[in-house]
């Protein structure tokens, strides 16, 4: 068993153990008479088996609590890293295609390009359209980390790219998806996601996205930007480098 197995099997087993811990408590109610007691010689108290039992699985508890959420926070660490190393970087793109059920399938969605402080957007038949560009960290605006409850599949090649793969619970914007996820293993970054949404909130960019699957492709490093230099300054899409098809 790997030692992460171990560490799942022990906590699994605390956790069943929690759930029966009243059937022994029960086992330590024999009579009065043959009750145990130690003496606690920093209070000079006396505890009966029945209480010692009780703090003992409380302490139990305590740390399988502990011990999962600590497995939890260890599967998640590379993801969450990987998400935050990424959206800082200095230049990328992502390139949205819609997937799963409906009319849509395949159709692509947006070319979204990071330059510098700067993000250019463009959906299909519309203009490009430019905002200024903040940082982003690993914690959602609910105050809890961009993916949870995360867990590694193994390894795959993606264009000649080694990624490690995961599936995770994502949550950002106000929408909350079941994601699968692929970084590379030599820079840290994320080669593509896929998302299918299963929460969106009217506020959230992904509105209108519930029940469907969007995949987004990762390229770093593409070239100049679209020649936009006014703050949401539009320019007529034909001016511009298709910057979906590959190089």
């Amino acid at each position: 068993m790997t030692p992460r197995g171990k560490q799942t099997a022990a906590v699994g087993f605390s956790h069943s153990a929690c759930q029966s811990h009243e059937a022994l408590f029960l086992w330590s109610k024999f009579p009065t008479s043959a009750n145990v007691a130690i003496v606690d010689v920093f209070r000079n108290r006396t505890f009966r088996l029945e209480q010692l039992m009780k703090l003992f699985w409380v302490g139990v508890c305590i740390f399988a609590g502990v011990a999962s959420a600590q497995a939890d926070d260890n599967a998640c660490a590379d993801l969450n890293g990987a998400y935050e190393h990424t959206v800082n970087t200095g230049r990328y793109q992502i390139v949205s295609t819609v997937t799963g059920p409906g009319q849509d399938s395949g159709k692509l969605r947006s070319w979204v390009y990071f330059y510098d402080r700067i993000i250019y957007i463009r959906e299909p038949d519309s203009l490009w359209l430019s905002y200024r560009r903040g940082t982003l960290d690993r914690i959602s605006e609910s105050g809890r980390p961009v993916f949870q409850g995360c867990s590694r599949l193994g390894t795959e090649t993606i264009n000649g790219t080694i990624t490690m793969v995961f599936q995770a619970d994502w949550q950002r914007n106000g929408a909350r998806a079941k994601g699968k996820l692929w970084f590379s293993k030599g820079t840290g970054k994320l080669v593509q996601t896929e998302r299918f949404f299963t929460a969106v909130g009217e506020s959230s960019d992904y509105f209108g996205f519930l029940g469907r699957s969007l995949v987004d492709r990762y390229t770093y490093d593409r070239g100049p930007p679209p020649p936009l230099e006014a703050y949401n300054a539009y320019v007529p899409p034909t001016a511009q480098p298709d910057l979906g098809k590959a190089k």
